[in-house]
């Protein structure tokens, strides 16, 4: 099974990587967990990989959805430790967050070094040329997020455009490499618009699911909040006197089914469509065949198993 390929491939890079065992018996915890819920970025790069990679090496293609699932699950430790969402579910979530970070780097730092193995050198230079950019666009995304300073629909795209969209577009890269720059300019614009479909879909289940996650209490900006913060309806005046009052006395449970029998799951349905329409008609437009059309438009449906 392809899963357990990547799994020990995961694993023997972090073997290789670290000398002390603690951390790698950590860490193979955290991938068998990681790997098992989900590899949703690596079907990404290995449709990319397949589609547009000239040398179908096949150890390539495991390297690389490899390497972007482990950027990816150092990239959710992160997430967690800085929004302060690491529950008893993930087994990152009794470990000391000062250990966490020493985890985080030294993952990136394989990754990293792993690039230098997928092709030859003109491919490997290309790919370095460009992972940093990426890496280093999700991380302004973040710190947007982190801020928790947006305003507009404008501000929230922007901000997904960085932090999802610019993973999205590394594990598109990983598989494709060295691809021309119209191309490499496609694959950045339709990465966007997955960003903003994938964020959107975890903003609104994160809204559902309630206290599961810190957002609600932390009072996170999320699109389906900023619908209801710049409509002018006096419906919605428990739900901004939450969110803009700092000394608000709301109760945050009736302000979650405040939530939830609004108007903003409606509107951010809409802007899902929108973005989903986007991405559709820039795949259209790729002189491929409808076979390879048919595996880029199924990444939108993948997500969602």
């Amino acid at each position: 099974m392809q899963k357990d390929q990547l799994v020990n491939i995961a694993k023997k890079m972090i073997k290789n990587g670290f000398i002390e065992e603690s951390i790698k018996k950590e860490i193979s915890h955290y991938i068998e967990y990681k790997f098992n819920e989900s590899i949703n970025f690596a079907k990404i790069t290995e449709v990319h990989f397949d589609i547009f990679r000239e040398d179908k090496n096949n150890s390539y293609k495991l390297k690389a959805m490899t390497i972007i699932e482990l950027i990816i699950l150092a990239s959710d430790i992160m997430d967690d430790i800085q929004d302060k969402d690491t529950h008893k579910d993930v087994p990152w979530s009794n470990m000391d967050e000062t250990y966490s970070f020493n985890i985080i780097i030294g993952i990136l730092l394989i990754c990293l070094n792993e690039v230098k193995t997928l092709g030859n050198k003109s491919e490997i230079e290309w790919l370095q040329n460009n992972i940093y950019q990426f890496l280093l666009q999700s991380i302004n995304g973040q710190q947007l997020d982190l801020k928790n300073e947006l305003f507009t629909e404008s501000d929230y795209l922007n901000m997904c455009y960085l932090k999802s969209g610019s993973l999205i577009a590394l594990a598109c890269i990983l598989g494709a490499v060295n691809v021309d720059k119209q191309l490499r300019e496609k694959i950045s614009e339709y990465s966007k618009y997955l960003g903003v479909v994938f964020q959107l879909r975890n903003d609104v289940a994160d809204m559902k699911n309630g206290f599961i996650k810190n957002d609600l209490l932390l009072k996170k900006r999320t699109l389906p909040i900023l619908y209801f913060l710049n409509t002018d309806d006096k419906a919605y005046a428990a739900i901004k006197d939450y969110y803009l009052n700092s000394s608000s006395n709301q109760d945050p449970t009736i302000i979650h089914h405040e939530l939830m029998n609004k108007d903003a799951l409606l509107y951010c349905s809409i802007v899902e469509n929108i973005f989903i329409n986007k991405y559709e008609r820039i795949i259209n437009q790729l002189n491929l065949s409808r076979e390879q059309k048919n595996l880029l438009l199924g990444i939108i449906s993948n997500r969602n198993e």
